[in-house]
């Protein structure tokens, strides 16, 4: 019960990771926000975590859009009272070079990777303030490191996302943590 008594935001949670991450925090005794632009996968993680005795809320947003990031924070506010943690793991790729990929493929790709995150912490950080301080995790990759080729726009937005990371936790540790998870091909 590591995480008796917090309130929990997963973006990207109707599948892999983020579906995981959410199960896993509320076995620990998160009250969870399930947030994805895919409702009804969503809604399964949330039976999911409920069917195991846990507390958990769906919010449908679009993570790279500054009204549905804002929305996703209140709702977990209205819902559990607070937010102490904020785990930033939606993405969305489209693979291509520099030159193949289209740019509606490119800014969706970083919206979606990457201005999330900012848009996530720019509206969570306040209330975690208020909270005494919380957590930040950004789901980045190894694409962070190493380019694959043929992935400009993912491995672009995941090796800022570790830019993005380093400011966040200098600007407002310690007492909110941020930190980055690089995970290889899931």
């Amino acid at each position: 019960m590591r995480l008796k008594d917090k309130v929990a935001i997963v973006t990207g949670a109707a599948s892999g990771i983020g579906r995981a991450t959410a199960v896993l925090m509320a076995r620990e005794g998160a009250r969870v926000v399930v947030v994805d632009l895919a409702e009804a996968a969503g809604k399964e993680t949330v039976a999911l975590i409920r069917k195991a005795g846990g507390t958990a809320a769906c919010c449908r947003a679009d993570v790279g859009k500054a009204r549905d990031a804002m929305r996703l924070v209140a709702t977990a506010v209205r819902a559990f009272g607070r937010l102490d943690v904020l785990h930033n793991n939606a993405f969305w790729h489209r693979a291509g070079s520099a030159v193949d990929l289209d740019e509606k493929g490119w800014d969706r790709s970083l919206d979606v990777c990457l201005k999330s995150v900012y848009l996530g912490c720019k509206y969570a950080i306040p209330e975690m303030l208020k909270v005494g301080g919380g957590s930040i995790v950004n789901t980045a990759s190894v694409h962070s490191l190493v380019s694959f080729g043929g992935h400009a726009a993912y491995d672009a937005s995941k090796a800022g996302i570790l830019g993005l990371t380093r400011s966040v936790a200098l600007d407002f540790g310690p007492g909110i943590r941020a930190n980055a998870v690089l995970p290889g091909a899931i």
